[in-house]
């Protein structure tokens, strides 16, 4: 794992355009090798929704039940953006960054489910820094699927 974040730290450095295509590449395989660490946590994507040249990814934790969008700074410091814990006993079961109406600004898709129904569905949108919570007047806040 250091010869990982090392190599890591060595490209970025170099400051090498060429190099610098592999930084996603090599920031996925840290988060990755990370997650072999755990069975409870689990990781998602490498993004950089803020257009800073830093690496952003999402961060489920299975044991408390929290996602977090985090990113990683050129000296491999992860520092959180957002978090979000479900409301009630619901429980996290898969996420997906999508472009729901074709405005070019990504959607967090949160699929929940409960003791009681078959899943739940809620929405984010990302507004630049952080998700907020999508405000479509036409549906609910979750929506049972």
């Amino acid at each position: 794992m250091h010869f990982i974040l090392s190599l890591y730290i060595i490209l970025l450095i170099s400051g090498g355009r060429k190099l610098l295509q592999y930084k996603k590449l090599i920031a996925t395989f840290i988060l990755i090798s990370t997650f072999a660490i755990s069975n409870n946590l689990y990781i998602y994507g490498a993004y950089d929704l803020n257009q800073n040249g830093n690496i952003e990814y999402f961060k489920l934790n299975k044991e408390n039940n929290t996602l977090e969008f985090n990113e990683i700074d050129l000296y491999s410091d992860y520092k959180n953006l957002w978090s979000y814990k479900p409301p009630n006993d619901l429980e996290i079961i898969d996420l997906e960054l999508t472009n729901l109406n074709n405005d070019n600004v990504p959607e967090l898709v949160l699929l929940l489910r409960d003791a009681l129904s078959n899943g739940k569905i809620s929405v984010f949108e990302w507004n630049g820094s952080v998700f907020s919570k999508y405000n479509d007047p036409m549906k609910e806040e979750l929506i049972d699927v």
